[in-house]
């Protein structure tokens, strides 16, 4: 708290100013004045919290001091210093806006530093009035900015110079998941961390889980005061906050791109279910889908699966766009539903309610749904073609979870207790493929995926897919793919 003292008397200033900052080391005598003109001309300099001002002082007395500040608009808490003949003044001086008065003659420690408590309280109670009606003043703007959609009018524009004073701003939309943590709470941990970066803050919430922040940053800081501000609140124990910003703006006009900006991005986040927005990269989304209609093709259906899976989890790392999202895996199914099932199988599965999945709210149902009908049209195909046998199915079965070893045809046959040359005869019958080229496939596919998606060396992926030999892997590579794995990587 910012003080200023006025007297006319050296022992009083000096006594004033040593106990006020022992008393209260908190506040800061920034100038003392032997005048009122003096007095003025600091209160301009300074406009300070508080200021102890002498009725009876040359050049200006305190009551002409009182009254220009009041005039020019600058009302600190002001306190009288009088004597007793002063008391005549009392009734102008409360007019003027006068809070308090010490008698000279009779002033104490313990006087002043009642005095200088209830400044205090009353500063701060009025400081939290004015901020409670900013903010109800700022919620009722943006409702109504919202709901009649024109942002931009010359008029609309000068209420929100008004309300926010100035400086470069966000706005954050903020959402809590967790019901064990009210608003409140959560508006309280804000302002504290606002408050200690000295920035300005205004929170509205919208409803008991919902609340659009007005925030003070700078340029290029957008990114890492999200960070900071979802860390803070999770060192209270929020984690289960969803927040995003949407931009920088400067004046009144950009409030509109911000607050739809940020839209976009909550939105984004409440689909995917998580706190924070990454990077997306869609370059090699096509890509995976038409190695994923391949597999369909080639009827890999628990692969076709078990890649979706995966293309799921991928989407949850890298949040690409939800609409893109929706429109690849509608797009694959409406492929495998027209180019693969017949006409009685079509029947089976009704394409409205296939289209519908355009309207999942979350990622989490996108997928259940997606699988849900991948399984469903598995069950129409596999109804035209017979089954594998049991025993093919345990070789397949076998290779999918040792295939990083360096299996043999004899452990293949130990496993399904069969003789090797009967166990050859009926997987080659039943899959048209030898069970040492159904092997080579396998791991040419998972070695595809390895160099696509990791950083593992050339060894490494020959080790991870059972073939250590760096020179035989590239040879067996080549011959499947028509490029060397590096080049592969590469394309």
């Amino acid at each position: 708290m910012k003080v200023v003292i006025a007297d006319d008397e050296e022992i009083i200033l000096k006594w004033m100013k040593k106990n006020i900052e022992v008393l209260f080391p908190e506040c800061q005598v920034v100038a003392t004045c032997t005048n009122g003109s003096q007095a003025l001309a600091c209160c301009r300099e300074w406009k300070p919290d508080l200021l102890f001002t002498d009725i009876r002082m040359p050049v200006m007395d305190g009551m002409e001091l009182v009254s220009q500040l009041k005039k020019e608009g600058m009302a600190p808490y002001t306190v009288i210093l009088s004597a007793y003949d002063d008391f005549s003044y009392a009734r102008e001086a409360m007019k003027l806006g006068v809070k308090d008065f010490l008698l000279k003659s009779e002033i104490t420690k313990e006087e002043l530093c009642s005095c200088i408590q209830k400044a205090e309280n009353s500063l701060k109670s009025e400081e939290n009035w004015k901020k409670e009606r900013k903010q109800e003043e700022m919620k009722s703007f943006f409702l109504e900015m919202m709901k009649e959609g024109d942002w931009n009018t010359p008029e609309r524009l000068l209420v929100f110079e008004r309300l926010w004073g100035g400086g470069d701003y966000t706005v954050m939309i903020l959402k809590n998941e967790n019901e064990q943590v009210g608003l409140e709470r959560v508006e309280q941990i804000m302002e504290f961390f606002f408050q200690e970066k000295d920035r300005k803050i205004i929170f509205m919430p919208q409803n008991e889980r919902e609340a659009i922040i007005l925030a003070e940053t700078t340029e290029n800081e957008v990114s890492k005061l999200i960070s900071e501000v979802h860390q803070t609140l999770t060192s209270f124990g929020n984690a289960e906050i969803f927040l995003c910003a949407g931009g920088i703006g400067r004046e009144g006009s950009d409030l509109e791109k911000i607050y739809k900006g940020a839209g976009k991005i909550a939105e984004r986040l409440e689909f995917y279910g998580r706190t924070d927005i990454s990077k997306t990269g869609y370059e090699q989304y096509e890509s995976l889908f038409k190695e994923e209609q391949e597999r369909w093709e080639a009827y890999q259906y628990e692969q076709a699966l078990e890649t979706l899976e995966e293309i799921f989890d991928r989407f949850r790392r890298e949040m690409p766009d939800v609409a893109l999202v929706k429109r690849f895996v509608l797009d694959l199914l409406l492929k495998i539903y027209w180019n693969y099932l017949d006409e009685a199988q079509r029947k089976n599965c009704s394409i409205d309610e296939l289209i519908l999945i355009t309207h999942c709210k979350n990622m989490d149902i996108l997928e259940e749904k997606v699988t849900w009908y991948a399984r469903q049209f598995i069950l129409e195909l596999q109804s035209q073609h017979p089954d594998y046998s049991e025993a093919v199915c345990k070789v397949l079965e076998y290779i999918e979870k040792n295939y990083k070893e360096n299996i043999s045809l004899e452990e293949i046959a130990n496993y399904v207790h069969m003789n090797k040359s009967y166990l050859s005869h009926l997987f080659k019958k039943e899959t048209q493929k030898n069970i040492y080229s159904y092997l080579l496939d396998f791991r040419m596919e998972k070695a595809k995926k390895l160099l696509a998606e990791t950083k593992q060396s050339i060894y490494q992926v020959g080790c991870l897919v059972g073939i250590p030999d760096s020179a035989y892997f590239s040879k067996v590579f080549k011959k499947y793919t028509g490029m060397t794995p590096l080049e592969f990587r590469k394309q």
